[in-house]
């Protein structure tokens, strides 16, 4: 155990009432430290599981956020993928669905292009300096 954990261990004994601990006045761990040592690991143990526990009480209200925030999403996810199975097993959806599918690729493909021809030359530049900065740097 570090010479950090053992003295928080020290201090938050008497702090979070789990009990007696070697007490430091000053005078370094001393005898009485040495016969606690074991004391002192499930000390801080105990500490770093309170520890532990308030950050998940501080944090949970966020989580509860996020799934309160997500759950339209999913909600939407779920009806749409559970309508497009049901969809697909008609010849004219999945006529539409393969027409809007080539007109999507007709319609992007082009900015795509455009896109890449404007960043790939910038992302390799960048690269190459990347790379030589990093041999000049050894």
């Amino acid at each position: 155990m570090s010479t950090i954990r053992k003295n928080w261990a020290m201090g938050a004994g008497e702090l979070l009432g789990v009990g007696p601990v070697a007490a430091v006045y000053g005078h370094g761990y001393g005898a009485t430290a040495a016969r606690n040592v074991e004391a002192l690991n499930k000390l801080s143990a105990d500490g770093l599981a309170i520890l532990k526990r308030i950050a998940l009480f501080v944090a949970a209200p966020f989580f509860g956020l996020a799934y309160i925030v997500a759950f339209p999403f999913v909600g939407l996810g779920i009806a749409v993928w559970i309508g497009a199975r049901a969809l697909i097993k008609y010849a004219a959806a999945r006529k539409t669905a393969a027409f809007v599918k080539w007109l999507g690729m007709l319609v992007l493909a082009p900015l795509l292009g455009l896109a890449l021809v404007i960043l790939l030359p910038v992302t390799g530049a960048a690269l190459l300096a990347w790379i030589g900065g990093r041999t000049v740097a050894g």
